[in-house]
Order: structure tokens, then sequence, then C-alpha cells
């Protein structure tokens, strides 16, 4: 009766060890999903953090392209940033991607803030087409 008791007690002893591993089991598992899952958010941000990076770079070439051709003060008042701002960026900035922006900015077409001249060549063409005489109706 004893070696029946004690073979029943080693295998309760041995399930528990297999219980027990297999929760380590699972663990590791977790943790293993864990640590890819980190992996990929640091690439993530690591990726965001550039593009980031980037974007403020054109923003402050930009911002000393305007400055260049109005003054930093006009250049702060018109982007809503502080004049500070606009220098600080003047010191961040590529010299010659500043350059290359201002000579971008001079070779382009102009645009006028004030519309269609009023009896221009496209207000004189409306409805060249259009029947003139009373509107019946």
């Amino acid at each position: 009766m004893a070696g029946v008791g004690t073979n029943a007690a080693v295998q309760r002893l041995r399930d528990r060890q297999a219980a027990q591993l297999r929760a380590v089991d699972a663990f590791e598992a977790a943790a293993g999903r864990v640590l890819a899952s980190q992996e990929r958010r640091a690439a993530a941000v690591a990726r965001l953090d550039a593009t980031v990076a980037a974007a403020g770079t054109d923003r402050d070439v930009a911002l000393v392209v305007l400055a260049d051709l109005v003054g930093d003060d006009a250049a702060a008042e018109v982007t809503g940033v502080p004049v500070a701002e606009v220098r600080i960026a003047r010191r961040r900035a590529e010299v010659d991607a500043v350059r290359a922006g201002v000579a971008a900015v001079r070779q382009a077409p102009g645009r006028s803030g004030r519309g269609r001249r009023p009896g221009g060549a496209a207000a004189r063409d409306v409805g060249a087409d259009v029947p003139r005489g009373p509107v019946t109706g």
C-alpha cells in the first residue's frame, strides 16, 4: 500500500512540474511577443521621427526663404510665428537649400492676390455664345 501512495505522490509531483513548465513556456512566448512588438514600435517611431525631422527642416528652409524675401519681421507676421523662431530657423537651415529655395521662388511665375481684372479677357469671353435679347420665361 505504501508503494501505491508513493507512486501517486510522485505522479502528482510530475503533473505539477509539467504544469509549471507549460506555464513557463506560455510566459516566454508572451514575453517574446511583447519584445517583438516593442521592436516594431521602436522602428515605426524611428521612421516617424525621421519624417518629422525632414518636415521640420523643410519648414525652416521655407521660413528662411520667405524671410530673405520680405524680412524677418514681415515673415514672422505673415506666418504667425515669433521673430525669434524665424531667427532660429535661419541658424538651422542649410545655406545651399535656402539659396536654392530663393532661386526657385524667384523663377516661378508670379501670383497675384488681386484676382482677375474687371473687363479682362476672361470677363469678355463669358457668355459670348449666348444670344442677347430680352429674357423670357
